[in-house]
């Protein structure tokens, strides 16, 4: 999709006025993914039935954002979401935490 809305900060006009700049259309994003289904029906004397199930997967993206801004390189490399997909985590992921020490020494 493009067009999608965003502020343009880069215009400034005084907090006095006591309104600020409309939405514009500046931003895009891409939803990528696809579908599959697997259809099966029978008859067994008078009783009709059928079984389906479908599977789909679908990932989104951020394509591009107007005039990001960033401190420095590695603020822009973790930051950024230009050409990345949506949800990344950074950092670590635990599932628990040490109960005992045995759990510690294994």
């Amino acid at each position: 999709r493009t067009g999608l809305l965003a502020a343009k900060y880069d215009v400034l006009i005084p907090d006095e006025l006591g309104y600020s700049l409309p939405l514009e259309n500046v931003n895009s994003d891409a939803q990528i993914g696809g579908e599959f289904a697997l259809s099966y029906a029978n008859k067994i004397g008078e009783l009709r039935y059928s079984i389906s199930g479908n599977v789909s997967y679908s990932r989104s993206k951020f394509l591009h954002s107007y005039k990001p801004k960033f401190g420095n390189s590695l603020d822009q490399y973790f930051n950024s979401t230009e050409e990345r997909w949506s949800g990344i985590f950074w950092g670590y992921e635990v599932t628990g935490q040490f109960k005992s020490q045995e759990q510690i020494n294994n």
